[in-house]
C-alpha cells in the first residue's frame, strides 16, 4: 500500500511536469521563427526526444523521490543540475543532427522555460502545504487548491494552530533557524513560531521562512505582546553565561516562560540539541571547570582507581570524568546498590565496554569488606567520597555522622596504607572551615585523620574541599528548585545568606 501511494505521487508529479513541458514547448514553438521549417514528423521526433531526455535524467537523478513539501535549497539545486544535464544532452543531439543555430537557441529557451515551470509548481506546492489552513481566507483557498491538485491525498498543516504555544526564538542564526524549521515541519509540535529576536541589524526587519525578525531593544516586549508570545526560546549556543543570565532575567521578569535550545547538561557523546528548561548551571555567573586535559589524562591513564561512595551524586560525577581518562580499571564502592547499578549501566552504554568498571557493594564501616576490596583490586588511587552530607539530618543523628564520616574515613585510610595505595584523596567540604554544625565538624576530623596518616605512611594523603556542589545529594539547590516548581516560597536559614 505504501509503495503504491508513493508510486501514485511520483506519477502525479510527472503528469504535472508533462503539462509544464507541453506548455513550454508550445510557447517556444509558436513564439519562435522556425515553425514553418519544421515538418510534423520532425516536430514529433523533437518532442519525444526532448521529453525522454528530460524525464529520463530526472528519474535517474531521483528527482521524483524527494518530498517536495519539505524541499530546501538542496532539492532545487538537484533539479537544476538534472535539467542542466538533460539540456546539454539535447543540445549535443541537435548538433549531431546538424540542426541550425536558431533551432538550438529555441531548444535552450524551451529547456530553461520548462525548468522554470518545474521549479514554480514545486515552490507553489510547498507554499500551499505550509500556509494552507482554515484560519484565513487565503489559507483556506490554498488548502482547497492543494487538495484538488493532489486529488485529496495530501493534507495541509493542521488547523489547531490556535491551540499551539506561540513562541519567539531568541537568535536568528543557524541554530535558531534550524529550530524554527523543525517546529514548522513537525505536525506534532506543540509550538508555533511567531517571530525571531536578534541584535543583528542585517536581519532585523526581514523575514526568515516567512517569520519576521524583530530587534532586541526597548520595544521588544511590546512587539512580543503584539505577536501574543507565550514562551521565549533561547537558541544562541555561543551566548556567554553572563549574557544568558541577563536574557533569562529580562524575559522571565516580563512574564514569559523561558526555555533553552541546547545540549542536555549531562549529555553523552553524540547527543542532539533539544528544548529544555533552564537549569541552574545555565545561570551560573561563571563557566564550569574542565578537569579532563592532557595532564590529568596522563596521570590517570592505565591506573586502577577506587571511588568510595561512587554511586552518589559527587562520586558518580567523578566516575564519569575519570572514565574519559583511559584508566585501567574503575572500582565503585557503595552501600546503595541502585545508584551504583545505574552508573555501571550508563558507563557501559556510553563507552561500549571500553571502560572496565567494577561495582563493590559494601559499607566503609566494614573493615573486612574494605580489606577484601583493596586486596582484590590493589588500587593505585583511592578517592574517598562516601559520607553523610545532609546537615540538618546529621544534627539529629550525630552518632551516625561520627560512625560513617569519621570512623569510615579512618578505616578506608588504613586500608589504603596497608595495601600500598599511591594517593588517597579525601573529598571534604568548605563546611569544615570553623565548623558550626555536626557534619562540618566530622569532615574536619576526617581532614585531621588523613593529615596524621600522611605523616606516617608512604601513601600520599590529600584533601580537597568542595563547596555547595550543584545538584548533589545534600545540596540545597534541589530543594530550591522543588520549592520554585511548586510556586514557593523559597526557604533560607538566614536573611543575610549570600550563596
Amino acid at each position: 500500500m505504501k509503495n503504491g501511494t508513493q508510486r501514485t505521487i511520483k506519477l502525479s508529479l510527472s503528469l504535472y511536469d508533462s503539462i509544464v513541458f507541453a506548455i513550454a514547448f508550445v510557447l517556444i514553438l509558436f513564439l519562435g521563427d522556425n515553425l514553418h521549417s519544421t515538418t510534423l514528423h520532425g516536430l514529433l521526433i523533437r518532442i519525444f526526444c526532448s521529453w525522454a531526455t528530460i524525464f529520463g535524467v530526472r528519474y535517474a537523478g531521483n528527482i521524483y523521490r524527494q518530498v517536495w513539501r519539505y524541499g530546501g535549497i538542496q532539492c532545487y539545486i538537484k533539479l537544476l543540475l538534472a535539467d542542466a544535464c538533460s539540456t546539454t544532452i539535447c543540445v549535443l543531439m541537435n548538433l549531431c543532427a546538424r540542426h541550425g543555430r536558431d533551432e538550438i537557441v529555441s531548444l535552450i529557451a524551451f529547456c530553461c522555460t520548462d525548468t522554470l515551470g518545474a521549479l514554480a509548481i514545486r515552490m507553489l506546492y510547498r507554499y500551499a502545504f505550509k500556509c494552507g489552513s482554515l484560519a484565513t481566507k487565503r489559507g483556506a483557498f490554498l488548502r482547497f487548491i492543494l487538495r484538488v491538485a493532489t486529488f485529496g491525498r495530501v493534507q495541509t498543516q493542521p488547523d489547531c494552530d490556535d491551540r499551539k504555544i506561540k513562541v519567539a526564538i531568541v537568535g536568528a542564526g543557524s541554530v535558531g533557524v534550524a529550530l524554527a524549521e523543525e517546529l514548522i515541519h513537525n505536525p506534532k509540535s506543540a509550538y508555533r513560531v511567531r517571530c525571531f529576536v536578534d541584535t543583528d541589524t542585517q536581519k532585523v526587519g526581514r523575514d526568515i521562512h516567512g517569520i519576521s525578525v524583530i530587534s532586541e531593544d526597548e520595544n521588544t516586549l511590546s512587539e512580543l505582546r503584539t505577536h501574543e508570545i507565550q514562551e521565549v526560546l533561547i537558541a544562541v549556543p555561543t551566548m556567554s553565561k553572563d549574557r544568558r543570565f541577563e536574557v533569562y532575567e529580562f524575559y522571565k521578569n516580563a512574564g514569559f516562560s523561558v526555555k533553552v535550545y541546547d545540549y542536555p547538561i549531562m549529555s553523552a557523546s553524540g547527543a542532539k540539541r533539544q528544548l529544555r528548561e533552564i537549569e541552574i548551571t545555565d545561570l551560573l555567573m561563571r563557566d564550569e571547570k574542565q578537569i579532563v586535559n592532557d595532564k590529568t589524562r596522563e596521570y590517570y591513564k592505565g591506573k586502577t582507581v577506587l571511588i568510595t561512595g561512587g554511586g552518589g551524586s559527587i562520586g558518580s560525577e567523578l566516575v564519569r570524568q575519570l572514565a574519559q581518562m583511559e584508566p585501567k580499571q574503575l572500582v565503585v564502592l557503595d552501600v546503595y546498590e541502585n545508584g551504583a547499578y545505574d552508573l555501571q549501566q550508563e558507563i557501559a552504554f556510553r563507552y561500549k565496554g571500553a571502560v572496565d568498571i567494577r561495582i563493590e557493594i559494601a559499607s566503609i564501616r566494614d573493615k573486612k569488606a574494605l580489606d577484601r576490596c583493596f586486596r582484590t583490586y590493589r588500587p593505585d588511587i583511592c578517592i574517598h567520597a562516601a559520607a553523610h552530607k545532609h546537615v540538618p539530618l546529621m544534627e539529629d543523628s550525630p552518632n551516625e555522622a561520627i560512625k560513617n564520616n569519621v570512623m569510615g574515613t579512618y578505616k578506608v585510610a588504613q586500608a589504603a596504607d596497608c595495601y600500598g595505595v599511591q594517593k588517597f584523596v579525601l573529598i571534604s567540604t568548605d563546611k569544615a572551615v570553623n565548623p558550626t554544625n555536626v557534619m562540618g565538624a566530622t569532615k574536619r576530623i576526617c581532614e585531621m585523620v588523613i593529615q596524621t596518616m600522611n605523616n606516617r605512611s608512604k601513601t600520599n594523603y590529600v584533601a580537597v574541599r568542595f563547596g555547595n556542589v550543584l545538584g548533589s545529594n545534600g545540596s540545597v539547590i534541589p530543594l530550591f528548585k522543588k520549592q520554585i516548581a511548586e510556586g514557593g516560597p523559597v526557604t533560607v536559614t538566614d536573611p543575610n545568606i549570600n550563596r
